[in-house]
């Protein structure tokens, strides 16, 4: 890290907020790199080189980034972006990660606030082009620090890292939450379901983060095991001290299989890229299948109707989150912050209801609540009735025009 940060300041003349661009193909390495960016007092703005040349050029000229720390596996994919950047009039400075990791002393830090900007990740987004989401030093310490203590978090702790980087799940909860904690970071380049049950079964790993569809995979692989691996595997899930699930809806069923085999209820919780982490189940306490829990201390939400009020139980509305972990504003988009917020609230376009004290995610606001006869019917619930048919595996139900 302090190498990459004298690096990045000695040779590179880099500026304080400069946007510096990196891909996170290499875990430890970009670990380093991130880190060094920070100590430099650029602003961090992880590239995904799975992305197509336009996602990735919309990204360089979107965030106006003036270095990119490049390696020979993501040639390929810089070079075709960097192509469509330049006919923008953006050519950012290229230096390649090793000249970074080969310097030698180590520069002194930069006297920047708490509320400088740090990060810019680029959410998926439903609709347009991809915001840059700014996320502060101050907004990403809250973010790990109130996990930390919910999840209980400890130096002793070691996780077990399978997701992508360039996500806030697995930059910022995984990494920068292990990394807050002390603990110990064992990374996969890329997820296997027999590899990460080998090391369940090693009975090392203590936490691991996955997405519904790693679990769905992990259940799959076990199931097609002789009864003693399978024995053995479940028994090293179970010793698991935490197992989450984020990113997308958790069916119940799935739930269900997961508890089935290690004994162990999953934490399902509700996050985005702009506002952390905000919602979550007890680390001590029930973990209810479907629900994604109560808020997480200092984060305050409220499920608002279309009328404005606060819903009551049993009544969907939509999400509405304060706290110190929300991001700054979207990176040189004005319009789309404003509009993002109401009364210090940010708006994240997702529908919710409360049921029996819990929140129920019902899906975006855009996509999933579906009209059907003046009635709002959440595709999620359907889905989740569908899959309940022994002969349905998986099911998507999205809503079409009608003219009736």
């Amino acid at each position: 890290m302090q190498r990459v940060s004298a690096g990045l300041r000695r040779r590179h003349l880099l500026g304080v907020h400069d946007r510096v661009g990196f891909f996170p193909v290499r875990q430890k390495e970009s670990v380093a790199l991130l880190l060094g960016i920070f100590g430099a007092g650029g602003v961090a703005v992880p590239l995904s080189a799975r992305g197509a040349a336009r996602e990735i050029a919309h990204q360089i000229v979107d965030a106006g980034i003036s270095l990119i720390i490049t390696e020979a596996a993501v040639e390929k994919a810089l070079s075709d972006a960097m192509a469509i950047s330049r006919e923008q009039g953006i050519a950012p400075h290229r230096i390649d990660a090793a000249s970074l990791f080969n310097q030698t002393g180590s520069g002194s830090g930069l006297g920047f606030g708490a509320d400088a900007p740090a990060l810019i990740l680029y959410t998926s987004g439903t609709t347009g082009l991809p915001k840059g989401v700014v996320h502060t030093h101050a907004s990403l310490m809250a973010q790990v620090e109130v996990l930390f203590k919910a999840w209980e978090w400890n130096s002793e702790d070691q996780l077990l890292h399978v997701l992508p980087l360039h996500h806030i799940h697995g930059l910022v909860n995984a990494v920068l939450g292990a990394l807050w904690a002390g603990a110990q970071i064992l990374f996969r380049e890329t997820f296997s379901p027999t590899q990460v049950w080998k090391e369940f079964a090693g009975r090392k790993v203590s936490v691991f983060y996955g997405v519904p569809t790693i679990y769905h995979q992990l259940a799959d692989a076990w199931e097609g095991q002789e009864l003693p691996t399978q024995r053995r595997w479940a028994e090293g899930a179970g010793q698991l001290r935490l197992a989450v699930s984020g990113s997308a809806a958790l069916p119940a069923r799935l739930w269900a299989r997961w508890q089935n085999i290690s004994n162990q209820a999953l934490l399902e919780r509700y996050g985005m890229t702009e506002i952390g982490m905000a919602i979550s189940n007890p680390y001590r306490g029930e973990r209810r299948a479907g629900t994604v829990g109560q808020p997480l201390p200092g984060m305050n939400v409220r499920i608002v109707t279309e009328t404005g009020h606060d819903a009551p139980e049993g009544v969907q509305g939509e999400i509405w989150v304060q706290g110190a972990s929300l991001f700054r504003e979207y990176w040189n988009n004005p319009d789309a912050s404003r509009a993002a917020f109401r009364d210090g609230y940010f708006l994240t376009g997702d529908v919710a209801e409360i049921q029996n004290g819990s929140v129920c995610i019902r899906g975006r606001s855009s996509v999933d609540i579906l009209k059907s006869g003046g009635d709002k019917v959440s595709a999620l619930e359907i889905e989740e009735v569908l899959r309940e048919h022994p002969n349905i595996r998986e099911v998507a139900v999205v809503g079409v025009p009608d003219s009736e």
